[in-house]
């Protein structure tokens, strides 16, 4: 059900079902509900039947483009980005806050 669609109206039945039982008087709810999810449905149908138009006027054009590229050459590719900068050099300083033993086994645990 990968459908976006059949998703929305999924989840307004589901919504439905949830109204219904948390309600005390289902048959006032029943009606305006249903109404609602068919003004939805035919919403959705418009919808898709739109998309479907634009799909297929998008196809036309890409089949144009790709027509007019072969007689006119396609354009030429991009030029690559430039390479990244290499990374500073990162230097480590330790202030020495002890003396002696204390300070050797603190380097040493870095």
């Amino acid at each position: 059900m990968s459908n976006p669609i059949a998703k929305i109206e999924t989840a307004l039945l589901v919504l439905v079902v949830i109204a219904i039982v948390l309600s005390g008087s289902t048959l006032a709810y029943v009606a305006p509900i249903v109404s609602a999810i068919e003004e939805v449905k035919a919403g959705t149908e418009e919808l898709k039947a739109k998309v479907e138009g634009l799909s297929a006027g998008l196809s036309d054009v890409r089949a144009a483009v790709e027509r007019v590229e072969e007689i006119v050459g396609a354009p030429p590719a991009p030029p690559p980005p430039p390479p990244p900068p290499p990374p500073a050099p990162v230097e480590l300083v330790v202030f020495s806050l002890w003396g002696g033993v204390e300070e050797e086994r603190f380097l040493k645990t870095l």
